[in-house]
């Protein structure tokens, strides 16, 4: 008994520290871990009920008067996901996994310039067949 207690009066702050570093990386999986989990659930994800955005009319002698401007198939980015074009145009969430065949796993959650670059897709041409089916679907 003795031992263990020579032991443990010489290693207690290297113990200490082992400990504390064990909980917090810990910690941190579980934050990440609950992270994904909630946001591949929907639970993280904004809602997006309008996409209008302001802008001052200039045009009417200084006015401040604010004219409301739709997000169109124009102003899609490559930097925008699957999941989040869906929302914004109210398209269902299969539209474009079942036009394109998608088959990575990573979907809806998959940015177009990373989808376009993983299967050597230009972007600029992924962006613009994206813009397609948008402006196909919305016109219905």
């Amino acid at each position: 008994m003795t031992r263990a207690k020579r032991f443990l009066q010489r290693y207690w702050i290297v113990i200490t520290v082992v400990l504390l570093v064990a909980a917090l990386c810990w910690s941190v999986w579980y934050f990440i871990y609950s992270f994904r989990t909630s946001y591949s659930e929907g639970e993280l994800r904004p809602m997006y009920h309008s996409y209008i955005y302001n802008h001052s009319d200039r045009n009417d002698r200084g006015s401040s008067q604010q004219q409301q401007h739709q997000l169109s198939a124009d102003d899609i980015q490559s930097w925008m996901t699957f999941d989040y074009i869906n929302v914004v145009f109210k398209i269902p969430k299969d539209y474009f996994k079942n036009i394109f065949g998608i088959t990575d796993s990573r979907y809806p959650n998959i940015r177009i310039d990373t989808y376009a670059r993983d299967y050597s897709i230009n972007p600029l041409v992924m962006i613009s067949t994206v813009r397609y089916y948008i402006n196909a679907y919305t016109s219905h």
